[in-house]
């Protein structure tokens, strides 16, 4: 019987085990407990395979830290996408470089951010669908998960499956500088722990 190296299926686990265990609180006091991040990466998980994003699709983001933009992580390893993080602090020249480079099937940005981006993937020519997703959790890509289905499917991978890929320098001038990170690293470098999915 093969076995599943997709990270996603070793952290379901984790979460079934402590699902009433508080995983999140955020300074406003909303809290999520593991068995809320296990439907939520469902949820998203769900978004993203219903606008098309497949195995080893490129899926950028560029957002502030949220409860949301950790659903939207978990998603990506749940359906197999590689998850694309990019610094809110670069510049459209950066951003134009990783979008060239990158060449996502699918953005999240920010509200204020989503038409630039937009424009970037035109200049491009890439068919990058671009969603906005706020630090408050609104924007497009919240609007068009509330139609989306939720999906309990975990992408089979093997462990050499690249799951990230984190961009150090952002200026074009500049060496590029960047880490591909496969399952069976993400495993070694324990993701779950950095990411606050263990019990507390």
């Amino acid at each position: 019987m093969t076995v599943n190296a997709n990270l996603f299926a070793r952290l379901q686990a984790s979460f079934e085990k402590h699902a009433n265990r508080v995983a999140i609180e955020t300074p406003a006091g909303q809290i999520y407990d593991y068995a809320d991040l296990e439907r939520e990466a469902g949820r998203y998980a769900g978004f993203l395979r219903a606008q098309g994003v497949q195995q080893g699709d490129r899926v950028a983001v560029q957002v502030e830290k949220s409860p949301e933009s950790l659903f939207l992580y978990l998603a990506c390893l749940q359906a197999g996408a590689v998850y694309v993080p990019l610094n809110t602090a670069y510049r459209p020249a950066e951003l134009s470089y990783f979008l060239g480079d990158a060449q996502p099937a699918l953005m999240v940005s920010t509200k204020a951010l989503q038409s630039d981006v937009e424009a970037l993937a035109r200049q491009h020519q890439l068919q990058t669908k671009v969603f906005s997703l706020d630090s408050d959790g609104t924007g497009s890509l919240a609007t068009t998960l509330a139609g989306s289905p939720a999906s309990t499917q975990i992408t089979a991978a093997t462990a050499d499956d690249l799951a990230v890929i984190i961009h150090f320098r952002g200026h074009p001038a500049l060496e590029k500088s960047d880490a591909y990170a496969s399952q069976s690293h993400l495993q070694r470098r324990h993701v779950g722990a950095v990411l606050g999915v263990q019990p507390r």
